[in-house]
Parts: C-alpha cells; structure tokens; sequence
C-alpha cells in the first residue's frame, strides 16, 4: 500500500489521478488531496507526492518535500529556467522525478525521435503540437522536450535553434533550426508529430491521446517507481528501463 499526496487534485489531471486511485484500493491509499489555497503541509506523513498544479505551485510543494524527506512526481509545466535549476538542486536531497509528459507512448516518442533526429541528420525537423483550449502554456512541454531531443540528438544549441515564429521573417530556414506550430481548441487532449522532411520523403512520428487516463496511470507508475529511490533527479526513461 502506497499513501499518495495529491497537489491540484481539484484540476483535470488531478481529478483522474484520483479516481484512478480509488478504482485501486489494494495498491493506493490517497492520503491527502491539496487543492488550490489548501496549506501544503498537508503532505506530511505521505509515501510520495504527485503534484500536477502549477510551476509557482509545484515550488511551494518542492521545498514541503524538502522539508518532510517526502518523494515527488512533478507533472506540472511550463517551468523557468530558474524553476528549473531549483527542482535539479532539489533532487540532491530527496528522489524528483520531472517529466514533460508522463504517457509511456509519449515517452517512446522521446525515444524514437532521438533515434530518428540521430539517423536522419540532415532531415528538416518540424514539430506540431494540438491541445485544449485552457492550456496555457505554449508549445507545450512536451513540444520543447521533443525540440530539445532533437537538438541534443545532433549537437545542436536548442536555444538557438528553436523556431517558435516565422512571421515577418523574410529568408529562408536554416536546415538546422527546430520549427514549432501550436494549435489551442476545443477539448483536445494532446496531439504531437514530429516531422523529419527532406527533398521526396517525410518521415512522422505521431502520438496522439484521447483522454487523460494516459498521463493518469503514466504518473501513478512514476509514484511507485520513485516512493522508495534514493535522491536524485529521474524521468520517465527511468520508469521505461530505456
């Protein structure tokens, strides 16, 4: 049995986690459900904390794991620079497991973009990204993640290379840039394709995930891999042995 804090328990993702653990008594106990403005102390005492909230959010429920010793699933995105240093530095002392999305299929994704942007080196890459209409962020972090596969995969400086607008640009693409289109409607739950284009062929790696359960299972999963780690920065590869 695994106690399960729960942070943004009242938002989509939160909602499906939970009924996700009710429908597994066995297995998961939640523990506490800590919704918006709810003291985030709440957690101590629980196995391991998954937070889908927000970034500010997820910081404030970082330093209470700090505090308590307590493990933590970050499902959040959108995070700083900054934000993100912080979370690295946190994982020195208690086990984070961070990733841009927590589906498994997403993950294979990562993977086999990597192998495709390695393979096809001199491929033209392109990312789409599709996603409901209250999503904030944008490209979502799944999007730059594959972005940034990508650049790692050729050595490139994503940074640099990133295309997140063409409008009133008037040259032509640079072969190594990464570009990024960005839908927002209705009630899409996620859609991604990577695109590797070059003169007669384009090879698309697609992920596409109708409903929330997905990321749902992919963070329990995460929970239970990382409720008894030692400190350390982890991701989904690490809960995927790839």
């Amino acid at each position: 049995m695994i106690n399960i804090a729960l942070v943004g328990s009242s938002g989509r993702m939160g909602l499906e986690i939970a009924k996700i653990i009710a429908a597994k008594p066995e297995y998961y106990k939640l523990c506490v459900a800590i919704a918006k403005d709810d003291d985030v102390n709440m957690i101590k005492g629980a196995d391991v904390v998954i937070d889908f909230s927000t970034p500010s959010s997820t910081i404030n429920t970082l330093n209470a794991c700090l505090q308590y010793k307590i493990p933590l699933v970050i499902g959040a995105t959108g995070f700083s620079d900054s934000e993100k240093d912080f979370i690295t530095n946190a994982s020195k002392n208690i086990a984070v497991l961070f990733s841009a999305n927590m589906s498994l299929s997403v993950n294979l994704l990562f993977k086999l973009t990597a192998i495709a942007a390695n393979k096809l080196s001199n491929f033209e890459a392109e990312i789409f990204e599709a996603h409901h209409r209250y999503k904030k962020d944008a490209p979502s972090g799944t999007a730059l993640k594959l972005g940034e596969v990508i650049a790692e995969s050729r050595n490139l400086d994503f940074k640099k290379h990133a295309k997140f607008t063409r409008y009133g640009v008037n040259e032509q693409r640079n072969p190594k840039d990464i570009g990024f289109s960005v839908v927002r409607g209705g009630d899409i739950v996620g859609k991604h394709d990577v695109m590797f284009i070059d003169n007669g062929e384009i090879l698309t790696l697609t992920s596409e995930i109708n409903n929330r359960s997905s990321f749902a299972n992919g963070a329990i999963i995460a929970a239970t891999f990382i409720s008894d780690e030692k400190p350390g920065l982890y991701n989904m590869f690490d809960v995927l042995d790839i």
